[in-house]
C-alpha cells in the first residue's frame, strides 16, 4: 500500500507506525516520493537521505517558487514585490 495524499511526511509516518507498515509514500499532493531506508534493498537514485528515509523531491523548491513571485512578477508599476 502506498499512501498518496495531501498529508505531511510527519502525519503519514504516524499513520504508518499505527498501522505497523513500512512502505514508500507520496506526501503533500505529490511533492516527493519517500522510501524507507533499505526498502527492498533498492538503490534510490536521485534521492536525498533524510533518515530514516530516502526522499526524491518532485516539485520546485520553496526558494524557487518564492523567486518566481518576487522577481518575475513585480507590481503593476514595476516595483519589486514588497513582501520579498
Amino acid at each position: 500500500m502506498i499512501f498518496t495524499t495531501s498529508k505531511t511526511r510527519a502525519e503519514i509516518e504516524a499513520l504508518q507506525a499505527e498501522m505497523r507498515i513500512r512502505e514508500p509514500f507520496v506526501p503533500e499532493n505529490g511533492a516527493a516520493v519517500i522510501f524507507p531506508e533499505g526498502y527492498r534493498n533498492l538503490e534510490i537514485k536521485g534521492g536525498v537521505r533524510r533518515p530514516p528515509h530516502a526522499v526524491v523531491h518532485l516539485g520546485a523548491a520553496y526558494r524557487e517558487i518564492r523567486r518566481f513571485f518576487c522577481v518575475l512578477i513585480p507590481h503593476d508599476d514595476g516595483r519589486k514585490n514588497a513582501s520579498c
